[in-house]
């Protein structure tokens, strides 16, 4: 089994703490819901003190599975988010778009305040997966944007290694006379990786969201060290 390190996870933090972008470690100690909802109190903060500059909020959380709101209202969430729960995953909500992610040990949130003029979501990820690949790139390793199928919460930004996804990205906006956008990613630096999958397959399965996860197209940065 993997065992992640501080080191390994700090060598990461350090390389995207390089980049343009102005970043804050947040390391409060706060229940696994309050971790997740963190990044909403920022967004609503940084807009009303109409903040310009973009903001980078580095965090972890405690082992568990974190969805989109929608899934909550589904019949079968109350017995999924059970099953779950007993297996140790507990369940927790989050307000942007995608599917089902991990977090835990070895995984690391990378979180993107910034305003642009326009809805367009390329405008929204962009300067998150340019960050993520910049500090990769310190790192001495190249990335790839782009839908990795097979692998969890697939979609166009995310953030791939030889063809293993390393990093998924969401986002969330509020509109007042610029878009304040709130861009995260969830990126697997030295976590239990397949654990996490199969939790994730699992929640998923029970509650009857279909699509095949494929363990050989996800990969832990600290993999290409």
């Amino acid at each position: 089994m993997l065992q992640p390190t501080v080191s390994q996870l700090s060598l990461f933090t350090n390389a995207i703490a390089q980049g343009r972008i102005e970043v804050f470690a947040d390391s409060s100690g706060r229940s696994l819901q309050d971790n997740v909802d963190e990044d909403i109190k920022t967004l609503v903060r940084l807009t009303s003190e109409n903040v310009l500059e973009p903001r980078m909020r580095l965090w972890a959380n405690d082992q568990c599975l974190v969805v989109p709101k929608r899934l909550i209202g589904r019949s079968l969430f109350a017995g999924a988010s059970a099953t779950l729960a007993q297996a140790g995953w507990p369940i927790v909500s989050r307000r942007s778009g995608g599917t089902t992610v991990p977090n835990g040990p070895g995984i690391l949130n990378v979180s993107l305040f910034h305003q642009t003029s326009t809805i367009d979501p390329s405008s929204a990820y962009e300067p998150l997966t340019v960050a993520i690949s910049e500090a990769c790139e310190r790192l001495g390793i190249g990335t790839v944007i782009g839908e990795v199928s097979g692998a969890i919460c697939s979609g166009a930004y995310d953030i791939s290694v030889q063809g293993r996804k390393i990093a998924g990205c969401s986002a969330y906006r509020r509109q007042q006379k610029r878009v304040h956008w709130l861009a995260h990613a969830v990126i697997f630096v030295a976590c239990e990786l397949e654990e996490s999958l199969s939790a994730v397959s699992t929640f998923e399965s029970v509650m009857g969201i279909s699509g095949d996860v494929v363990k050989e197209r996800h990969a832990n940065l600290c993999e290409f060290f």
